[in-house]
């Protein structure tokens, strides 16, 4: 009798302990992350998930990519003193999209929430630790386009329960999704794209010029082009890369022209205002007059009809 006690005993402190510890597992916290959203209990889910510190982070990568292939100099340091500027907004935004979602409560997750809820996605995950500090691997895949992206996050350990505290990998997600953007976008363009490109561009032409002696310098662009399609196009948009010999895009520039009929050549002109303290605009004043390397493209255009012929440029 004494013996089946001792062992009783000892069966339920192991049973105690292990039970202790596994409270304080990373995989706690998460089964504790998963009950909050299923219940939508906000307040459980901050415990588990620093948003503010996430959110902070995540902001600030999400900025830096946006900025990448931005001119340096003078117009890069306004750009990033007004996105400073506008930060506050953005965590507040951002945090307030997060808390909707488990909630349920935010218009623009509703789709996400609802893909969640109904097992729209397949989650599968790993868990790396490291003394105080882990990382939870997660793969997911959307079982709708069978396309999978994994996002890494770190958590701490805090007092006797872990915290997601980052998300690890968010530029590596942004780019996955950036790219997968492109894809989507150049499938809904094919269709439209060859009644763009019917327009052929032949020559371009620059010369910098002062509109006074006091003024600024400026530039004249001239562009030579071509419609060789059947339908007349009015209220065109185009965009013209300027071009290094090598290839290198000094400048993109945005151009509107008026009309341009079935068949018909034109030549057409615009003055450009140069800033000096854009980089991409003092390049531009340091080419030769005269003829220019060049690419371009129209974005946009009205028929006769008034349907509006345009490049998707977000799906």
């Amino acid at each position: 009798m004494k013996k089946a006690l001792i062992t009783l005993s000892i069966t339920a402190i192991a049973a105690i302990s292990g039970y202790m510890y596994w409270l304080q597992t990373p995989q706690y916290s998460l089964i504790q992350i998963q009950d909050a959203l299923k219940n939508k209990d906000i307040y459980a889910f901050q415990q588990y998930v620093d948003i503010d510190g996430i959110i902070n982070r995540g902001v600030d990568v999400y900025v830096v990519h946006g900025m990448k292939g931005e001119d340096s100099g003078f117009g890069q340091a306004f750009a990033v003193g007004m996105v400073e500027m506008m930060k506050p907004n953005l965590i507040a935004r951002a945090k307030s999209e997060v808390i909707g979602f488990v909630e349920s409560k935010s218009s623009v997750n509703n789709s996400m929430r609802q893909k969640y809820d109904e097992g729209g996605v397949a989650i599968d995950y790993d868990i790396r630790k490291q003394g105080n500090i882990a990382f939870l691997i997660i793969d997911i895949k959307n079982l709708e386009t069978n396309k999978s992206m994994t996002a890494e996050f770190k958590l701490r350990k805090v007092g006797d329960y872990w915290r997601v505290i980052e998300f690890s990998n968010l530029n590596d997600i942004l780019i996955v999704m950036e790219e997968e953007e492109k894809e989507k976008i150049a499938e809904a363009n094919k269709a439209i794209s060859p009644r763009l490109e019917i327009v052929q561009f032949t020559r371009a032409e620059k010369r910098n010029f002062r509109k006074s002696k006091w003024s600024s310098e400026d530039m004249k662009l001239k562009v030579y082009l071509t419609n060789n399609g059947q339908e007349n196009m009015k209220k065109l948009d185009v965009e013209l890369d300027v071009l290094y010999p090598s290839g290198e895009i000094v400048k993109t520039i945005s151009l509107a022209i008026s009309e341009l009929g079935a068949g018909t050549s034109a030549e057409f002109s615009w003055v450009i205002d140069l800033n000096q303290f854009n980089d991409a605009d003092e390049k531009m004043k340091k080419l030769n007059d005269g003829e220019i390397y060049f690419n371009a493209r129209v974005t946009s255009f009205k028929t006769d009809s008034g349907e509006t012929v345009a490049l998707v440029t977000k799906v």
